[in-house]
């Protein structure tokens, strides 16, 4: 490091010490300055950046020890390293020196190499100390400048969700309207209608439009998960029941498609604390996604059990599966891979289970079985005192 022109100031009431320090500092490229008492050191130190200061403790009027404390109370100032030059060798005069924030001694007469070699390192290692506060301050400032983009990048994300949000709910409120009419008039046409075949074609449009029915209010679901802005309804539920409703809410268009749905759980009294209709909505998402992708004959069949902490649903079928491929993102929203399940569209529905799983405090994961692999509920069981109650 080049120390060349580092402004020393030498402070002393006896002129043959500061030339004596003086010739010693001017042959290492020193700027020398030079005080004879405290009060002219302590104006020179306000009109100049001085790199470090040689401070003789014994002066009349302002001894060095008032000199270092007025030194070291002014900001500007408080941060040049100190020396102080002492006759004197007595150890309390040295621990005052340190007490007011000097960084060094040296007990006159001194020695020329000793001077040097102190003079040195004090001034590397002041000019290492401002070299890491302006690293410091530069990047204070460039994490401000980060956190304000940060910021502002967050305000415009936090602007675009709510408009996505508003959209989809605005999108969900127009869809609902002409297609309660699609179904509603298409229902009132199978009844008078007595071809067969317009019959299974408006049973079509019929299906049709409940399927963009149930689109609209799995869209409507994943804003207001993802928004959390659902509130959810905890209750103590009898799981077992739960499945037997959504069951028998099912069978009819089941048995439409030659499918069979059964109830394989054991226990009667399996309990959850839980919101009830999340719970249904991911169990009716499911058991819909099986129907849809099985094939005529599929068979479709729940589980509940209790198992230590947690209530454990298992959704079996023994349709088609899933590819490789797909399982890499089986719950992920949009994606538009090959999966068996969601050959025909985004894959809302698996995407909207597991927002809910997460919501319900639980999960939802794929796991192996005899049939190659089915999915898995997990909630939390409720605590003992909710179950004596």
């Amino acid at each position: 490091m080049k120390l060349d022109n580092a402004k020393v100031l030498i402070v002393d009431d006896v002129a043959k010490n500061i030339q004596i320090a003086g010739s010693i500092l001017e042959a290492a490229n020193y700027d020398i300055y030079f005080a004879r008492d405290g009060q002219s050191a302590l104006d020179q130190a306000s009109r100049n950046d001085f790199d470090l200061i040689l401070l003789d403790v014994m002066m009349p009027g302002m001894d060095g020890f008032q000199v270092c404390q007025r030194l070291k109370d002014d900001p500007k100032t408080a941060e040049v390293p100190i020396i102080f030059l002492t006759a004197k060798n007595e150890s309390e005069n040295i621990a005052k020196a340190f007490e007011l924030g000097a960084q060094d001694y040296l007990v006159k007469p001194f020695n020329a190499q000793e001077l040097s070699a102190r003079v040195r390192t004090h001034l590397e290692l002041r000019y290492k100390t401002l070299a890491l506060q302006r690293v410091n301050h530069d990047l204070e400032l460039r994490v401000q400048e980060r956190t304000a983009e940060l910021k502002d990048a967050n305000r415009k994300l936090a602007q675009l969700d709510k408009a996505k949000n508003d959209f989809l709910m605005l999108i969900n409120h127009e869809l609902r309207t002409p297609l309660n009419g699609i179904s509603g008039f298409t229902k009132i046409l199978q009844d008078s209608l007595q071809s067969e075949e317009y019959a299974q074609l408006l049973a079509m449009i019929d299906e049709s439009a409940d399927r963009l029915l149930r689109l609209a209010d799995a869209s409507l679901l994943i804003t207001n998960l993802k928004a959390q802005n659902y509130k959810t309804d905890k209750q103590l539920v009898c799981v077992k029941s739960l499945i037997g409703d959504r069951l028998q809410g099912m069978a009819e268009r089941a048995a439409q498609m030659g499918a069979e749905l059964c109830d394989l759980s054991q226990a009667e009294e399996v309990l959850a604390e839980l919101d009830p209709r999340l719970l249904d909505n991911c169990l009716e998402i499911l058991i819909d996604n099986a129907l849809r992708h099985g094939h005529a004959l599929t068979r479709v069949c729940l589980e509940a059990r209790a198992e230590g902490p947690w209530v454990v649903i298992e959704v079996k079928d023994d349709g088609r599966g899933f590819s490789k491929e797909a399982i890499k993102q089986l719950f992920e929203l949009f994606t538009a891979a090959e999966v068996s399940y969601h050959s025909d569209g985004f894959g809302l529905g698996l995407a909207t289970a597991k927002l809910i799983m997460e919501t319900l405090e639980g999960d939802i994961a794929l796991v192996p079985s005899e049939m190659g692999a089915h999915l898995r509920l997990r909630v939390p069981a409720p605590p003992d005192s909710a179950i004596a109650e």
